[in-house]
């Protein structure tokens, strides 16, 4: 993509960015957005939505929430102090698996239209 083309894209997301609605600051980067919460969906900010979920669980020492892809969040405790292997402990599906949200196809159309 061209250089001037490529700015105004990046514009143009940046002007249209919507607010996360637990930070209350514009998302620039849908690409990396969860939805917000399971009624609304609104696009948040993947680092607040982390937030949001370590906060609520009750961690014991050695868990640690991860982020499995997909919506989905785990609760998960690491073997032998090392972070290379691990056991899940709770499952967190944070967004319905297989819904798109509007914001999503939106974001993908612009991808497409290139």
């Amino acid at each position: 993509m061209g250089g001037e083309r490529r700015e105004s894209f990046i514009g143009q997301i940046r002007a249209d960015a919507p607010m996360c609605p637990i930070c209350e600051k514009p998302v620039h980067d849908l690409s990396s957005a969860l939805g917000s919460d399971r009624e609304t969906g609104l696009p948040a900010h993947f680092e607040c939505v982390y937030e949001r979920i370590a906060a609520a669980e009750n961690l014991s020492p050695g868990e640690k929430v991860v982020y499995l892809g997909s919506g989905s969040f785990a609760v998960v405790e690491f073997k032998d102090g090392k972070e290379a292997a691990f056991v899940v402990k709770r499952r967190i599906q944070w967004e319905k698996e297989g819904e798109k949200k509007e914001w999503r196809k939106s974001l993908h159309s612009r991808f497409l239209g290139m």
